[in-house]
């Protein structure tokens, strides 16, 4: 079976490369995003199939165009623009020409946003990580911006059923994570404000989002399991006890009601 990770190692590689002022004006997206995740905090864990469904061949950057071509310089690549009558997402592509023609060469997409989420949410969401030798900082979409860009995804983009499926235990491995990634959270700082401030978004704008209430409900997906509750409540009893209970138990009763409205509608009517 080919290891999903392998693929991180050619982002690492690429990533490495860019001076830092230019690093600073791109994320980290898409599958890759959740793989990297995915390799810090469940690479022991998870099932051939889960692992099956994090794999990523496509390396998404957002950037804009200048980002594109200062990119395919430092690459060595070749660079593309949509034209303007091009309805095209991508703000460019880099062909990195590493298989003799352009047509086989591996491809870098930049796209000026994520579906589902706008760039002032991605740039302030995602944290910062360093690649290569060079310790080159690259902000890459957090394990929170990952679980809401899946469920935007399937929400939105009328797959099929495999890829709804794929899609759902990439929703299902984001949720994890993010149970991982608030232990480290609280861990690592000792202000419990930021730590709340991830907490809220979560709740406010994942769980409770129509979005996600839509496709919980459909595919029977639970992401209250997102939250490390007793170590929440260690660091801050009040985040759980006045806010967490609370909004969690509006988080069922909205599932439940939305699961009670679709089954209404799969009941035969009756002549």
């Amino acid at each position: 079976m080919i290891d999903p990770f392998d693929t991180l190692h050619e982002a690492e590689r690429l990533l490495s490369k860019l001076p830092q002022d230019l690093a600073d004006r791109i994320v980290l997206i898409g599958g890759q995003a959740l793989l990297l995740w995915a390799e810090h905090y469940l690479i022991d864990q998870l099932t051939g199939l889960q692992s099956e469904s994090l794999s990523s061949d496509d390396l998404d950057l957002m950037g804009r165009r200048p980002e594109v071509i200062e990119c395919a310089r430092i690459w060595g690549g070749e660079y593309r623009i949509p034209e303007m009558d091009d309805h095209s997402p991508q703000s460019g592509i880099v062909f990195l020409n590493n298989k003799g023609t352009i047509e086989d060469s591996e491809a870098v997409d930049f796209l000026p946003t994520v579906y589902g989420l706008t760039p002032k949410e991605v740039h302030a969401h995602s944290d910062k990580m360093r690649f290569g030798e060079n310790e080159v900082v690259v902000k890459v979409m957090s394990p929170p911006l990952c679980l809401k860009s899946r469920i935007e995804n399937l929400n939105g983009l009328h797959y099929g059923e495999e890829k709804a499926q794929r899609e759902i235990l990439r929703i299902t491995s984001a949720t994890s994570i993010i149970y991982h990634w608030l232990i480290d959270f609280c861990n690592n700082t000792e202000d419990h404000r930021p730590v709340a401030k991830a907490v809220t978004y979560i709740m406010d704008n994942i769980l409770l989002s129509p979005s996600s209430i839509k496709i919980c409900a459909k595919y029977s997906i639970d992401l209250s399991c997102s939250f490390p509750l007793e170590r929440l409540k260690s660091k801050y009893p009040p985040l759980v006890d006045e806010y967490l209970n609370r909004k969690l138990s509006e988080y069922e009763s909205r599932l439940a009601r939305r699961a009670k409205a679709i089954n209404r509608h799969k009941q035969p009517v009756n002549n």
